[in-house]
């Protein structure tokens, strides 16, 4: 009976085969990984709003829009030639104390009398003694009637404009309106002590949408 002839060994050839193949699917696994993780890691492009604005190397550091906006032709030109009054309203320039200003056309307003008087207090916060007694009067020069409700007449003593104290007694309020072709006229008593009265400003306000006339010049010292 033979005996049975053994396997032969196998050849070294084909094991160093087989190292070489599992070491190139373990490379490709590498890289693909690797590859993986340097995708993600990559920043996304900046969009082409964000890139518009940053500065280039050794550049401007001001994007265009930091730069500020240009004023409205409205905000740059004045609506008319006028200057702040004391009260705060705008004005046209003042003109002397005896003279005529012209708030709006056809309409005029001058201060037909200031007298030197002794104001009496009887209201609250009033304060008598040394005074003026303003009257101011409106001609109407137009074809309609103009209303009056709204006037104001305030006065200021000294050339930081401070605001006399008006008082209650003495007073003459002027009329709702005044026709067409005719005058009216009204009367206010501001305390103003009489070594003040070297420069005195007698503030009238015909309505809100027309410009404030003010009357400038010096009062009588005394009673």
């Amino acid at each position: 009976m033979s005996q049975a002839t053994p396997a032969p060994a196998p050849r070294p050839r084909r094991l160093w085969l087989l190292l070489g193949l599992l070491a190139v699917v373990a490379a490709v696994v590498v890289a693909v990984l690797l590859s993986r993780g340097t995708v993600a890691a990559v920043p996304p492009a900046p969009t082409g709003s964000a890139s518009s604005s940053s500065p280039a190397p050794g550049g401007p550091t001001a994007s265009a829009t930091s730069r500020p906006a240009s004023p409205s032709p409205s905000a740059t030109r004045s609506s008319s030639p006028t200057s702040p009054a004391p009260g705060g309203r705008p004005t046209a320039a003042p003109v002397p104390i005896t003279a005529t200003a012209t708030p709006v056309r056809g309409v005029t307003a001058h201060v037909a009398r200031i007298e030197a008087v002794t104001g009496k207090a009887e209201l609250p916060g009033e304060v008598g003694g040394p005074a003026l007694r303003v009257t101011v009067q409106v001609d109407n020069g137009t074809r309609k009637a103009v209303d009056l409700r709204g006037l104001v007449v305030n006065l200021y003593v000294g050339r930081d404009a401070a605001p006399a104290v008006e008082l209650s007694t003495g007073e003459r309020a002027m009329p709702d309106s005044v026709a067409p072709g005719k005058s009216a006229s009204g009367v206010w008593v501001f305390t103003v002590p009489a070594d003040e009265r070297d420069l005195v400003a007698v503030e009238v306000d015909l309505a809100t949408d027309v410009p404030v006339v003010v009357f400038r010049g010096e009062a009588p010292p005394a009673g």
